[in-house]
């Protein structure tokens, strides 16, 4: 019986500091990015930290239960929760069909570039262009999420405050297996 293997996803060599997409195209990382690029940085951090998004529909559910629950004007609370749903509702159904990219994807467009490309201007275009041809590649998803998780500080922080508590718990459990 032959064995039928299945193709690893090719992985990025941070080290080498450049690769080549299907397309022929090679990519290079910048280690600072142009004031355009930054502003959509700034703007992809909470969507690519997952926190933010989450927040607001917790905080709109909160506000909706609120409105249903406490206070005298019935017909009003109902009024303000059916409004504050709906306006969720509307933006997650924008969200959905909007076919983007993931955030992830798009921010590591933004420290991914091409030798060629013009970084005077952030362009959606040129991002969906590389995001393509990372997918045709078939490039490995974990190394997108690397690379951005090195250019979050919070992400470092998280990093390095888990590896911090992990050591700490790690100690106390030695400190107790060592005593009599």
């Amino acid at each position: 019986m032959t064995e039928v293997s299945t193709p690893a996803p090719v992985r990025i060599d941070f080290e080498a500091g450049f690769f080549f997409g299907r397309s022929g195209k090679k990519y290079v990382f910048l280690d600072t990015l142009p004031i355009d690029y930054w502003i959509s940085y700034q703007e992809l951090i909470p969507e690519v930290s997952f926190g933010v998004d989450f927040k607001n529909l917790f905080q709109t559910c909160k506000q909706a239960y609120e409105a249903l629950t406490t206070g005298n004007e019935i017909l009003k609370g109902h009024k303000l929760a059916a409004d504050l749903l709906y306006n969720q509702m509307s933006a997650i159904k924008t969200f959905a069909s909007e076919k983007r990219h993931p955030a992830v994807l798009r921010m590591a467009a933004l420290w991914i570039v091409t030798e060629d490309e013009d970084l005077t201007r952030y362009d959606s275009r040129i991002v969906d262009q590389k995001i393509e041809d990372w997918k045709n590649t078939g490039i490995a998803m974990e190394d997108f999420f690397l690379l951005c998780a090195q250019k979050i500080e919070s992400f470092k922080q998280i990093y390095l405050d888990f590896h911090r508590t992990e050591k700490e718990l790690e100690n106390g459990i030695k400190q107790m297996s060592a005593k009599p």
